[in-house]
Parts: C-alpha cells; sequence; structure tokens
C-alpha cells in the first residue's frame, strides 16, 4: 500500500473518532439534562454506532499497513540543503536540521 492510502487512512481514522466524540458528549449532555426518554437514548446509540462503524472497518487497513511495515506519520523526504533521505514533523518541511535551513537561507543571501 501507499503511503498517501495510509494517511488518508489516518484522516478518516481522525473524523471518525472526532465525530464519535462529539455525537458522545451530546448524548451525554442531553440525557444528563432529564429531557431524554428511552426512545432518545435508543435512538442517540443507534446514531452513534452509525459513527463507530468507520472506525471498524478501518481496523483491517491499519493492520495493512502495519504488516507492510509502513510507520505512521509523513513519507520520507530529500533535504533540498544536503540531499539527506529524513522523515519531516511538519507538512511543509525542506529541509532535515535547522543547521541545513540556515546553510541554504546564507547560501541564498550570498548568491542573490
Amino acid at each position: 500500500m501507499k503511503h498517501d492510502d495510509y494517511a488518508g487512512t489516518i484522516l478518516a481514522l481522525e473524523r471518525a473518532v472526532r465525530a464519535t466524540e462529539t455525537a458522545t458528549a451530546r448524548a451525554l449532555r442531553f440525557v444528563s439534562s432529564g429531557n431524554a426518554n428511552r426512545l432518545d437514548v435508543e435512538r442517540i446509540n443507534e446514531q452513534v454506532e452509525a459513527i463507530d462503524a468507520p472506525l471498524h472497518a478501518l481496523s483491517p487497513t491499519l493492520a495493512a499497513f502495519m504488516d507492510e511495515g509502513i510507520a505512521p506519520g509523513r513519507p520520507p523526504r530529500q533535504c533540498a540543503h544536503c540531499g539527506n533521505d529524513y522523515t519531516p514533523n511538519r507538512a511543509d518541511s525542506r529541509y532535515c536540521a535547522t543547521r541545513c535551513r540556515v546553510a541554504a537561507h546564507r547560501a541564498r543571501s550570498l548568491h542573490g
């Protein structure tokens, strides 16, 4: 599997988790307000289960990524200054370290 597939899976997982957390918090507020009847609680449980289903569907995909040895995070990149491969901490990272970023800036300043 490609890293893009992994990233898409992680994004889908994060969305599903956020949706589940939001629905659960909303349900707890509604139930604790004392305005919920049994049908309301059952309907809320069904909604949370419907949101939770994608999480269970993603589990085999995540397992497949782990079986292939794909680590979570961003794909390796090549440093724009030294050319070494590195794993970026940020999506917009171009350099492997501060020293390469500063060296590249100084080189641009001298030539530019």
